[in-house]
């Protein structure tokens, strides 16, 4: 049988819809900017149709199969704001938003105090917990978002472009922690592969600085190129970075390297035969 929540909200619905979506806009819940008022109002209204849905059953618990439902249309509005731009928070308070709403109908309809303070510690239990819901599931799809573009321009700052038949370059700017040196040196050989290069030039000169870890993944790199068939040559090694190789004792062995991008693909022409001259 429906509880007397149930019965309130079935009852006044249409009010209790006016009245939230009236307090949306008064509060900012939600930023107009990002979020139109079809949208709130679609999803507000589909929010009050399955929580009476849910209550009508008289299940009052919210870990109850009956609030699935309501669980997933927060879900999908928890991810899909988030892709616009929405914060957890303004999510977490829309829901929260519609609890206040609540809360001032059951005032004002509910005489009984026994009553009204059985029917306010349900529907807080309710709606705090929904309201933790979907600002959990906004942080994750926010952190998916994050992840997808931190990998987007990893892809974008790790160009690896075919200059001369034969010969491959991948100029490197900005900081190399140990994570992105791993994504360059992976991008870096499987280029070499696709393009089957015979020689890969890493230039450093936008590298600011490099640590030990780092300086040990690009000699591996260049020994894992060497094995592939290909040399690699490392050039615009800038003083700061070759005295802290020297400082941490790397060792960069018989790996060729070349103090400008242009001494570096001069010299990959060269290896492979070519002589370019100036004409007239």
């Amino acid at each position: 049988m429906p509880n007397s929540l149930a019965t309130l909200i079935r009852d006044n619905e249409q009010t209790l819809l006016d009245n939230w979506l009236t307090v949306q806009v008064k509060d900012e819940a939600v930023r107009s900017d990002l979020v139109g008022a079809s949208e709130r109002r679609q999803r507000s209204v589909l929010f009050v149709d399955g929580v009476r849905r849910a209550l009508e059953g008289g299940l009052t618990d919210y870990e109850d199969d009956a609030w699935d439902d309501v669980r997933a249309l927060t879900s999908d509005m928890g991810r899909a704001w988030s892709r616009l731009g929405v914060t957890p928070v303004d999510t977490a308070m829309f829901v929260l938003s519609f609890k206040q709403s609540l809360f001032d109908l059951m005032v004002k309809l509910i005489s009984a105090r026994d009553q009204l303070a059985e029917e306010l510690r349900v529907a807080t239990s309710v709606f705090d917990q929904l309201g933790l819901h979907v600002t959990a599931v906004s942080l994750d799809e926010r952190d998916e978002i994050i992840t997808r573009q931190r990998e987007e321009v990893m892809e974008l700052s790790t160009p690896v472009v075919e200059v001369w038949a034969g010969i491959v370059v991948l100029p490197i700017i900005g900081v190399l922690d140990s994570s992105r040196t791993q994504q360059v040196m992976e991008t870096l050989l499987q280029e070499i592969v696709r393009r089957e290069a015979e020689v890969a030039i890493l230039d450093i000169t936008g590298v600011p600085a490099v640590d030990s870890v780092t300086a040990q993944h690009i000699v591996k790199t260049v020994a894992a190129a060497r094995l592939m068939g290909t040399t690699c040559v490392i050039s615009g090694i800038r003083p700061q970075i070759a005295q802290t190789m020297v400082t941490l004792g790397v060792d960069l062995g018989d790996v060729e390297t070349q103090s400008s991008l242009r001494s570096a693909l001069s010299a990959a022409i060269e290896r492979l035969g070519y002589r370019v001259t100036k004409s007239g």
